[in-house]
């Protein structure tokens, strides 16, 4: 059985942006390089995190702007 991969999910200027985990920390934060930098840094902290995705096969609601899922995940 392979793992599950996941997405950091931005929002910015309207448009949304995914960044690879690349690593989890000993307390389970995702960790996503910062383009800036070049360092790993947690997903929280960079501007505009929405949420995790396990895949990209969501979107989001017209009108509430939460996250919905495709396929009944």
């Amino acid at each position: 059985m392979t793992q599950p991969v996941y997405d950091a999910v931005y929002k910015i200027d309207g448009d949304l942006k995914f960044r690879p985990v690349i690593r989890w920390t000993e307390d389970g934060n995702p960790l996503v390089v910062d383009d800036a930098t070049g360092q790993l840094v947690e997903a929280r902290s960079l501007p505009g995190f929405v949420q995790l995705a396990e895949d990209r096969h969501w979107r989001f609601k017209a009108r509430s702007g939460r996250p919905e899922t495709k396929g009944g995940r």
